[in-house]
């Protein structure tokens, strides 16, 4: 009935991450950089070949969507590997993989070793996780697993009564946070300290001496990065930018209809989130289960960080669920204590029986689909790709001839099976985005246009005056007509110089613009029109 094992062995162990390791690392480098990626790289590019690593820029251009710290870390990566399309990713695996680890090191402090690795694993073949977002080079991963460590030192240390270091050293990773992706952080320190403080009857701990210093270590970082920034440019329009973007997706921007529509879709949102092991929560409706699951101080804690710092995404309309990621080692860790204690207790056997039969069905399901996909004329495969595409059905079907007779845990069997299914992701659909032409139209755009040196990308940019969320202040700020990021970035790795805005020309010399943009009298040389990001660009000269 999908119960808990009661161990797992180290060669268990050893195939599972092995598996892992393989099907994250086997296709990282297709297909090209799209969506955020290019963008995140660019800017870690344009630090490392200005040598200014205090203000992003992207084009040359003031970059001021996100604060530094990401950059900083990919940078990293980028000065020890190089620029490639798999060093992007890889830096998001590496965060993945730590946070794996750090689900298990916090939960073994409260769970059984079985539960914690349970969890550990059980979040390393969500489904989103693992068939999308180690698949691309994104900044969620890394930034939910300091959101992670933050409110998880507030509950290890709030056990030991250290609040010294208990608001220190939360307050340090709020300060880590906000530099990564801004004022969330703020909100999950403050909701996750008021609610564990409230409930655990110590609200005047919020107003000791040692809550200031966490404040001040606080306030002390961020002064000392925006000192240095004010070296670089004027503070103000990042400090409006970052406010802007913290609060476009929530109520504050969005109309009462979506605010009060949108909770009813949410849930999906959880669904999706932690899906397949969301079937795990439903027994928490029966009382006998709840309360014995509250009686770990660990699920207790999760269960009450989940429902205070929810709320404010319960009623954001423009939630993604990138957005939650930091949530799912709590539900997980519920998950585990409550399908384990439903089979202590003897408790939903149907229930929980279904479930068996339901996974069962779909492996069988699986197999057959693996069996029939490579026939399908559209799929291309590898040469080196034809013995996966005979082990992946294969494994799937010894997997469910084992999970029928129960010669093995079945969650064990379960979680196996899941790698095959990334590893048949890798060789069927990674390589088909690869040869899409959408997906390779930065690279083709830069040999159609013909262009053969570094050149500067012309742009007037514009002022374009905004309202500084919940206030009534106006403020003007010159927006720039950037050329899309996934083109800078394989401009880059052509020329190995950044592609720079510019906003004046020189008599015979070669620029790149947007179409619109064109300057009269300019004499054109070749145009390409992009279709995935819907812009015509032109070399030109003047």
């Amino acid at each position: 009935m999908l119960d808990l094992p009661k161990k797992y062995s180290s060669l268990y162990l050893a195939i599972f991450f092995s598996l892992l390791l393989f099907a994250c690392l086997y296709r990282l480098h297709q297909p090209p950089l799209k969506f955020e990626e290019p963008r995140r790289a660019i800017v870690a590019i344009e630090m490392i070949e200005t040598g200014n690593w205090i203000a992003p820029q992207i084009n040359g251009a003031f970059y001021y969507n996100k604060p530094p710290l990401y950059n900083w870390y990919l940078g990293g990566f980028f000065l020890l590997f190089g620029t490639s399309e798999i060093v992007v990713r890889l830096a998001s695996l590496v965060a993945f993989f730590i946070f794996g680890w750090s689900i298990y090191l916090v939960g073994s402090r409260y769970l059984s070793k079985t539960q914690a690795i349970t969890s550990a694993l059980m979040f390393m073949t969500v489904f989103q996780l693992l068939l999308q977002f180690t698949v691309i080079g994104e900044i969620d991963i890394f930034y939910s697993l300091i959101v992670f460590w933050q409110v998880c030192l507030i509950f290890l240390l709030f056990e030991k009564r250290q609040f010294w270091l208990l608001f220190t050293l939360s307050y340090l990773l709020t300060f880590v946070g906000l530099m990564t992706k801004g004022l969330p952080s703020l909100a999950f320190q403050a909701i996750t300290l008021l609610t564990w403080f409230i409930y655990q009857k110590q609200f005047k701990k919020l107003f000791s001496l040692a809550h200031i210093v966490g404040i001040f270590v606080l306030l002390t970082g961020l002064g000392v990065y925006f000192f240095a920034y004010s070296y670089h440019n004027d503070p103000t329009e990042f400090l409006i930018r970052l406010l802007t973007e913290s609060t476009q997706r929530t109520a504050i921007s969005a109309s009462i209809f979506q605010t009060l529509a949108y909770p009813l879709i949410f849930p999906l949102e959880l669904v999706l989130i932690t899906g397949p092991w969301t079937f795990m929560l439903l027994p928490l409706w029966s009382k006998q289960i709840r309360n014995r699951v509250f009686e770990n101080k660990l699920l207790l804690f999760a269960g009450i960080f989940i429902v205070s710092n929810l709320l404010i995404y319960a009623i954001s309309p423009g939630t993604k669920t990138r957005y939650l990621f930091m949530f799912i080692p709590f539900f997980l860790w519920l998950s585990v204590g409550v399908w384990n204690i439903a089979g202590e207790l003897g408790l939903w056997e149907t229930y929980r029986r279904y479930w068996a039969k339901f996974f069962w069905g779909i492996l069988l399901i699986g197999g057959v689909g693996l069996s029939i996909v490579p026939w399908f004329p559209e799929v291309r495969l590898y040469p080196v790709d034809i013995v996966w595409a005979i082990l992946c059905p294969g494994s799937l079907f010894l997997i469910a001839y084992f999970y029928k007779r129960r010669e093995s845990s079945e969650l064990q069997l379960l979680l196996l099976s899941i790698i095959i299914i990334r590893i048949a992701f890798d060789i069927y659909v990674l390589p088909q985005r690869e040869i899409s032409t959408k997906n390779n139209e930065p690279k083709e755009a830069i040999q159609a246009l013909g262009i053969s040196h570094d050149l500067d990308f012309y742009t007037i940019g514009q002022l374009i005056e905004q309202q500084v969320p919940m206030t009534n202040l106006i403020v003007a700020q010159k927006h720039y007509q950037w050329p899309p990021f996934a083109f800078s970035y394989y401009y880059y790795q052509k020329f190995k110089q950044p592609l720079t805005l510019t906003d004046k020309l020189t008599k015979g010399k070669q620029y790149l613009c947007h179409a619109h943009e064109l300057p009269s009298g300019a004499k054109i040389l070749s145009e390409y029109f992009m279709d995935e990001f819907g812009v015509k660009l032109v070399l030109f000269e003047w």
